[in-house]
């Protein structure tokens, strides 16, 4: 499976996906009968309570190749 995702980061940085291509990944993941679980932050910090932050995508076989269009 292929994902094709916009992204401004640089090489070397990690990629900031955005809401589409997020959940995207996880219906793909899913589609791929991977555990996949979607982190909502506890808003300690600076991000609101309740915003999902992180994908958790596993454990299992690589079957997903990601594509960051952009990243310069």
């Amino acid at each position: 499976m292929r994902l094709k995702c916009e992204s401004n980061a640089r090489a070397g940085d990690v990629p900031v996906l955005n809401l589409f291509c997020r959940s995207r990944l996880y219906a793909l993941a899913k589609q791929a009968q991977l555990p996949v679980n979607v982190i909502r932050d506890a808003g300690r910090t600076q991000i609101a309570a309740g915003s999902k932050t992180v994908i958790a995508i596993g454990p299992g076989e690589p079957c997903i190749d990601i594509d960051f269009v952009g990243v310069v």
